[in-house]
């Protein structure tokens, strides 16, 4: 088997919830999972061996014992699972654990990103919205959203989560836009706002977020997704007749694509109101005349909340 494909017991843990020395109990009193092991004796699990510890944890948080479970195979622990989940209430009273409790936000990322490794979308989902309605936006975002969203990023590169993983989170965030949208119902003559990232930058998820932001705060978000080219975005600008452009960059960008995007921004800057959300050094930090540069989203919801007093 390609050692790719093979995680230590850390790797494990932080995708589980389990502990150690719970998976190496489970292990050797239930024979729960077989992994395999290097020269040296050090447990490697395969993507099937977490899976099925994760199901285990389901199903035992849900009130079984893991010596009466851990025979069962994955289809029927799936199935034990599915059942206890539409029995229970488990996530409304997890999700008021997680905004009360000493560390209240670490359970619920843990317990979402469990869910996406499973791809479990009705249970990631319903974490995602059931927070949203508990807490303000700014802290979805800030201690839910933005670091889901780092961990996915750093779990594609660990090989931990696939591009399927990736398209997953960013599926239900944009599906928890389109709720929240729904549910803000902007009054008539709001102040519209496009969100996109210009050609060549792939990375939506600020861009995204933001829109979730602008939504919370009566804007009347037009998100377009990522890689528009300038023309494009013009068009959109005139036919919507929004009143701000957002434009998210998070890449670096080379001596090549300064200029360009430079001209480009003061162009835009000229014909609407202009905002780019970026990271503080980054390169095209400041480079137009006329355009609004945002670091973080507090400072994007001090602008928002400004445009619509």
């Amino acid at each position: 088997m390609d050692n790719k494909e093979l995680y230590p017991i850390r790797v494990v843990t932080r995708m589980t919830g389990l502990s150690p020395d719970i998976i190496r109990a489970w292990e050797r009193r239930y024979g729960a999972v077989e992994p395999h092991r290097t020269d040296g004796n050090t447990r490697l699990f395969t993507s099937a061996d977490i899976h099925r510890l994760a199901l285990l944890k389901r199903v035992v948080d849900s009130g079984h014992n893991i010596k009466s479970i851990a025979g069962l195979t994955d289809d029927e622990l799936e199935q034990l699972a599915t059942r206890e989940a539409a029995h229970s209430p488990v996530d409304n009273a997890t999700a008021e654990q997680f905004i009360i409790g000493d560390d209240p936000y670490t359970t619920l990322r843990q317990d979402y990103m469990n869910a996406v490794f499973r791809f479990d979308v009705r249970r990631a989902a319903r974490l995602l919205s059931r927070t949203a309605a508990l807490v303000n936006p700014l802290e979805l975002i800030e201690h839910v959203l933005l670091p889901v969203l780092r961990d996915t990023g750093h779990n594609w590169a660990e090989q931990r989560f696939s591009v399927a993983h990736e398209h997953l989170v960013s599926m239900q965030i944009r599906g928890l836009l389109q709720k929240i949208t729904d549910y803000a119902n902007p009054q008539p003559g709001s102040p519209k706002i496009i969100f996109t990232t210009p050609e060549g930058h792939w990375h939506e998820f600020g861009a995204l977020v933001g829109a979730l932001l602008a939504a919370s705060r009566g804007v009347e978000p037009i998100y377009l997704g990522p890689h528009l080219p300038e023309d494009d975005i013009e068009i959109a600008c005139e036919v919507s007749r929004a009143n701000v452009l957002v434009l998210g960059i998070v890449r670096d960008i080379d001596e090549g694509e300064f200029e360009p995007l430079r001209t480009g921004l003061e162009r835009f800057s000229q014909r609407i109101e202009t905002w780019v959300g970026l990271p503080k050094g980054h390169r095209a930090d400041g480079c137009a005349a006329g355009v609004r540069f945002l670091h973080d989203y507090d400072e994007l919801d001090v602008a928002l909340t400004r445009l619509v007093s």
